[in-house]
């Protein structure tokens, strides 16, 4: 899954880019104008929240 929000200046876009791993992210800040990335971060809410990954096994599993 990937996300893009285009800024309204119309020439920066900051994109989130899923990984395979529940709640991490790749997040970029992009310039179009001059097709460059002005950032980058790995972005991980699980670290960052304390949060645990999803089990895989259904609730009526457990």
């Amino acid at each position: 899954m990937t996300n893009v929000w285009q800024m309204p200046d119309g020439i920066h876009q900051h994109v989130l880019i899923a990984s395979g791993t529940p709640n991490v992210f790749m997040a970029l800040v992009l310039n179009l104008r001059t097709a460059s990335v002005l950032g980058h971060h790995l972005l991980d809410l699980n670290e960052l929240y304390g949060l645990s990954q999803s089990s895989t096994t259904p609730l009526d599993e457990q």
